[in-house]
């Protein structure tokens, strides 16, 4: 049984760690979960995403409680079973919806040949995690462009922090292609999409029709947010977003300009900050060399993800520095 140390990387080392023994169907245990955090070992989000990935693998999990700092995963191996099924998880907090499908999306496309849906109910839109937009904008297609499966979200309702209560149905179809990701070179940008939703985004709206095409989603509640997507040339998909969630008193303009002057800066890369972390697991499963461009330095989720991967795999990572702000995250195989 492999042995991980959960002080360092918090909920991303234990999420990413029963992912990677959920497909590779080797037993972990996770010690000294989240303790450098003001609130050591498990919180409701992270149980949340141990239980989930348990069940969808159908192995033991032990030890899984709030507070506990030591966790023990004995996976099942997979059968790939192909009759469709529906999982329904519910976080009782705003705990994040993202964080909890980013969990458990690599078990469904790696270990499951079947049509899978997902009901889902937390924070949709919350503090320290990719808004769900992201997920749908974002992360989805870019899963699809390295071969690995489609992956359909609808948001039924919105959650907030501090009650939650919204809702995501995901609809995931593998496809088990061979993994190919080389995001090396962006190019230039092709088109820019911006997704707004909230009440009162007349202004908003006005804003960005003059740099993207807009797509407003009407939504009761007490935030609004901007997620600006661009598409380059050579088919890279970065973003910037901004919302009243992290800045209550921002104005209009300065919402915007700042999900633009984050999606201006991501597009120099092959991917944006908050999917190079999210690929390293893809990477380091993936049979052949896989290569991205990333800011420099590259972020500490992001090295904490290749030092986990190099310690659950086989896979070895090099980071090769161009310029002054990029790099090339490329693996070994």
């Amino acid at each position: 049984m492999k042995s991980v140390d959960g002080s360092i990387g918090g909920g991303q080392i234990l999420r990413n760690t029963l992912a990677y023994a959920a497909i590779t169907g080797e037993p972990v245990e996770v010690q000294n979960i989240r303790q450098a955090r003001p609130k050591p070992g498990l919180r409701a989000q992270h149980l949340m995403c141990c239980n989930a990935i348990a069940e969808i693998n159908g192995g033991e999990l032990n030890g899984a409680a709030i507070s506990s700092d030591k966790i023990a995963f004995l996976p099942k191996p997979s059968t790939l079973e192909a009759e469709d099924v529906t999982y329904r998880f519910k976080i009782n907090t705003a705990g994040s919806i993202t964080l909890l499908l980013q969990a458990i999306i690599p078990v469904v496309l790696l270990q499951k040949n079947r049509h899978s849906k997902i009901l889902c109910t937390g924070g949709t839109d919350v503090d320290f995690a990719p808004p769900i937009d992201y997920f749908r904008f974002v992360f989805s297609p870019i899963i699809s462009k390295i071969g690995m499966g489609e992956i359909h979200t609808t948001v039924l309702k919105r959650g907030y922090y501090p009650r939650g209560g919204g809702i995501a149905e995901v609809v995931v179809s593998p496809i088990n292609d061979h993994i190919s990701i080389n995001f090396t070179d962006p190019g230039v940008i092709k088109n820019v999409t911006a997704k707004v939703y909230g009440n009162n985004c007349l202004n908003v709206v006005k804003l960005l029709n003059k740099k993207a095409d807009v797509q407003v989603e009407a939504s009761p509640g007490p935030h609004k947010g901007v997620l600006i997507i661009a598409e380059t040339l050579n088919g890279c998909i970065v973003s910037g977003s901004d919302s009243t969630i992290h800045n209550p008193k921002i104005s209009d303009e300065e919402l915007v300009n700042s999900a633009w002057d984050r999606m201006m800066y991501n597009s120099k890369y092959g991917v944006d900050e908050y999917m190079q972390d999210q690929l390293i697991l893809f990477m380091a499963l993936a049979t052949k060399s896989c290569s991205m461009r990333a800011c420099n330095p590259i972020t500490d989720h992001t090295a904490s993800a290749i030092k986990l991967a190099e310690q659950m795999t086989e896979t070895r990572f090099e980071i090769t520095v161009i310029g002054d702000d990029s790099v090339i995250i490329q693996t070994k195989k």
